[in-house]
């Protein structure tokens, strides 16, 4: 009977923490549940749902970043989105309008994903290999890994790391031999951001690449051949006269030659050699790992970095693609750390992977901005009751307003 009392009591409190402060209450349980036998199973679920609620309580102050387009957008023509090539976007807008909610449970549903599907890729690998997480120590392990590898500007911009999540994901898939199912997330990926074309391109000549010595070969010529094209494409203005494939070729072109395509002088000082360094860590990692079930990850992550060294001095590549690199290979990085015994070498490897993630330049902006163009309703996600997040309904600006400002952040880059 006492014990019956206990656990009403228990309900009753997690009741009234959900009503009155939701994300308290998922903080609480994530920490918890680190405790728990088999939680590494649902504490990705946790912690997407964590930080999807933060999402939804922030305020954008003269501040115009790539979510506040995509609310824009939800507001005034959800056509737009299709009429754009952006499928994701369209269908979820389509969603959310049905039920009649606010344009930030976009942000909730795609940042809840990615979180849920960083984990899930880790743990995909990790079963692969046959590595068991279920010690406290390496859940903790597992969190720091799977948190670090996502950048804080998926706050601001969250479609092109969503893509990757996704085709990250599917390598993991791949790898466990489910072919079929891998295929086509590879292609919902590409729905979601044309950017992931590029990494599944990657993956499929990977693919070729490890069955047998004459295919390597093939899979090589059709690498080169495939960045030869993109410099091409990158470089002149390319219409086939089919109007999806002439968008994605224009966009291509516009990045490679509007004030955006060129690193300034402080981006090299940090990006470069924040590639660098992830580009050893990742070698580390895939040099460490010998199990042959991840020998086509080894090639494709020989084929990303080739890319990325090709195009070193394009923001665009450095910012979609560098910066974004813990999201393809942090699973890697979490697998060499289950797979070796403790030691020092260790323990810099992941304190190293730690803070060079999370005093990257696009976290630090991001933190900068915090309580001046970034602000969260009743200045804390914590002090947001259920019913606050639910209404709470981020300011946008007007159409043409956004549009002033566009092409003003592009005349001070030029």
């Amino acid at each position: 009977m006492i014990i019956e009392c206990k656990i009403a009591l228990l309900v009753f409190l997690m009741l009234i923490c959900l009503i009155y402060s939701p994300v308290s209450l998922l903080l609480l349980i994530i920490v918890l549940s680190i405790f728990l036998k088999g939680s590494e199973k649902y504490i990705g679920v946790l912690i997407g749902l964590f930080l999807g609620l933060i999402s939804m309580t922030i305020e954008f102050n003269n501040y115009y970043p790539d979510v506040v387009r995509y609310y824009s957008q939800y507001n005034n023509d959800i056509n737009d989105a299709l009429y754009k090539m952006k499928f994701y976007r369209y269908i979820v807008f389509s969603i959310i309008n049905y039920f009649n909610f606010n344009a930030n449970v976009y942000s909730f549903i795609s940042i809840c994903t990615i979180v849920i599907i960083q984990f899930k890729t880790a743990l995909n690998y990790l079963e692969v290999c046959n590595k068991n997480i279920d010690s406290i120590k390496n859940k903790l392990l597992l969190i720091v890994v799977c948190i670090s590898s996502l950048p804080l500007t998926m706050y601001l911009s969250f479609e092109n790391v969503l893509a990757f999540s996704v085709v990250s994901y599917g390598i993991s898939v791949h790898i466990k031999k489910k072919y079929l199912v891998s295929y086509t997330i590879f292609i919902m990926a590409c729905f979601i951001h044309v950017a992931a074309i590029l990494p599944v391109a990657f993956i499929y000549i990977a693919q070729f690449a490890t069955k047998g010595k004459w295919k390597k070969y093939v899979s090589i010529i059709s690498y080169v051949l495939c960045l030869m094209f993109l410099l091409y494409v990158m470089n002149h203005k390319v219409i086939t006269g089919i109007t999806d494939i002439d968008q994605i070729f224009d966009k291509v072109f516009r990045y490679n030659s509007n004030a955006w395509a060129h690193l300034t002088r402080t981006e090299k000082l940090y990006n470069l050699p924040y590639v660098f360094l992830m580009f050893t860590l990742f070698s580390l990692a895939i040099r460490s790992v010998k199990d042959k079930n991840v020998v086509i990850v080894k090639y494709f992550f020989s084929f990303y970095i080739i890319f990325i060294l090709f195009f070193i001095t394009n923001r665009m590549v450095i910012v979609r693609y560098g910066l974004l690199m813990p999201i393809f290979f942090s699973p890697l990085l979490m697998l060499y750390l289950c797979s070796v015994k403790d030691s020092l070498i260790n323990k810099t490897v992941i304190f190293t992977f730690f803070i060079v993630c999370f005093l990257s330049i696009p976290n630090v902006y991001i933190m900068k901005k915090i309580g001046n163009e970034l602000t969260f309703n009743k200045k804390s996600p914590f002090f947001n009751t259920l019913l606050d997040i639910y209404n709470y309904n981020t300011s946008i600006p007007n159409l043409s307003e956004l549009e002033k400002n566009k092409m003003s952040t592009l005349k001070e880059r030029s």
